[in-house]
């Protein structure tokens, strides 16, 4: 069992668009990782998503002023270890 489900958040590109991501992460029992990501939360320019999974465990945000994300990566296995973002410049219209 994943903690991370097939949930979906979509985007109404082009006018929305993420400026930040909101993580926890913690240890769980019966898991021999160091922490697995708990939860996602999804910031954009227009909204902020309900929370993916359990809210719960240390919590840091992913963000830089003036820039939006673009792009994803991290590590998994059954489970999501680490959760990591790219960005691009806001463009100055």
């Amino acid at each position: 069992m994943s903690l991370l489900g097939t949930e979906e958040f979509v985007l109404d590109f082009p006018n929305e668009y993420i400026v930040s991501v909101e993580e926890c992460y913690d240890k769980v029992f019966g898991i021999e990782a160091d922490h697995v990501v708990t939860m996602l939360r999804f910031k954009t320019n227009k909204r902020i998503s309900t929370p993916f999974e359990l809210d719960a465990g240390t919590t840091f945000v992913l963000e830089m002023k003036d820039y939006k994300i673009v792009g994803f990566h991290g590590k998994a296995g059954d489970f999501v270890h680490q959760f990591c973002v790219h960005v691009s410049p806001l463009s100055k219209s």
